[in-house]
């Protein structure tokens, strides 16, 4: 409310509009990063040395795809090996605090694959978190945090990671359809306020410039005439 207040007392001040262009940009810029923080977020998965530990999975690659919007976690891996009898692969997203957010269980095929197509409610925006793992979970009881196996591994933000094997991303669920469109738009409400905020206050501005115009004066002198008569 206070920044509201300040930007319009600036505005009726007359030749302030470059003020004007440059204090509605950096608000702009200042804002919009908080805007987009629950879009969905890509991290490639892979058997990394220094954080994964089950050396079966080595040839194991994976994505995994956070969606704070869509409130969903995606986790598609390929070239794994079949899990030991009565153990079963199981997804985590680490917490950059400390902890760990479980994720749930991956469908396993005899073809080396496995996924999990997650809803999750209230899932926070993917800065929450460090990194995404995939372990070996005892399949009657899944504890607190991963097991001591670890197969496969993505950090967040991890856009420079290497891509699965073949050079070529295995395929994902597309997130389509209203809920998508929905999820876009709401998560920028706050461009929404400035694009408001720039008309009401260009629309202002220009009726101020023509009241205070030469012609407007010119135009209201006859007038003020005929009512002193």
């Amino acid at each position: 409310m206070y920044h509201s207040v300040t930007l319009i007392s600036l505005f009726y001040r007359r030749r302030s509009l470059p003020v004007w262009f440059f204090a509605i940009l950096l608000w702009f810029l200042a804002t919009t990063p908080a805007a987009a923080n629950g879009i969905p977020v890509e991290i490639f998965l892979d058997h990394l040395p220094f954080k994964t530990t089950w050396s079966p999975a080595a040839g194991g690659r994976g994505i995994a795809v956070v969606s704070a919007n869509d409130e969903q976690v995606r986790v598609m891996a390929q070239n794994l090996p079949a899990p030991p009898a009565g153990r079963i692969y199981y997804a985590w997203l680490e917490q950059t605090q400390g902890g760990f957010l479980p994720v749930g269980a991956l469908s396993y095929l005899n073809d080396g694959t496995a996924s999990i197509d997650q809803h999750m409610p209230e899932l926070p925006h993917s800065e929450y978190f460090s990194w995404v793992l995939v372990s070996l979970e005892d399949m009657r009881y899944v504890g607190d945090a991963p097991s001591i196996d670890v197969a496969l591994a993505g950090r967040l933000p991890n856009a420079m990671a290497l891509p699965p094997a073949g050079g070529e991303s295995p395929a994902l669920l597309p997130v389509t359809g209203a809920h998508a469109d929905a999820s876009l738009w709401l998560g920028l409400p706050l461009l929404w306020v400035l694009i408001l905020l720039v008309v009401v206050l260009s629309t202002i501005f220009m009726a101020r410039q023509m009241h205070f115009s030469p012609l407007a004066k010119q135009q209201k002198q006859p007038q003020k005439q005929r009512n002193e008569q």
